[in-house]
């Protein structure tokens, strides 16, 4: 039962943080989806998150955060649909 309850909680957290995205407020996008994989380091959302927070970053120029996020990234999740375009972005920043 409680863990139904954190599966829950997990999503409408991920649903607010993709909302704010939507509305063009990616700064609090970012928070909320950072704060996500503190609460939720297990989330089956947590691919999702780290390439949103990053592409986030990017779209802010938040330089060597979207760098430390996408070596993150690259560490946690090598083989992912998404390293292309990750990759693309890294080499605009350089």
């Amino acid at each position: 039962m409680l863990n139904n309850l954190l599966t829950k909680i997990e999503k409408k957290n991920y649903c607010i943080a993709n909302s704010y995205f939507l509305m063009q407020r990616y700064q609090a996008s970012l928070i909320y989806f950072k704060d996500l994989i503190n609460d939720f380091p297990k989330s089956h959302f947590k691919e999702k998150v780290m390439y949103k927070i990053c592409v986030y970053q990017y779209q802010l120029s938040k330089k060597k955060d979207f760098i430390k996020s996408y070596e993150e990234y690259m560490k946690n999740f090598p083989y992912s649909f998404n390293v292309k375009k990750l990759k693309v972005l890294y080499k605009k920043l350089k």
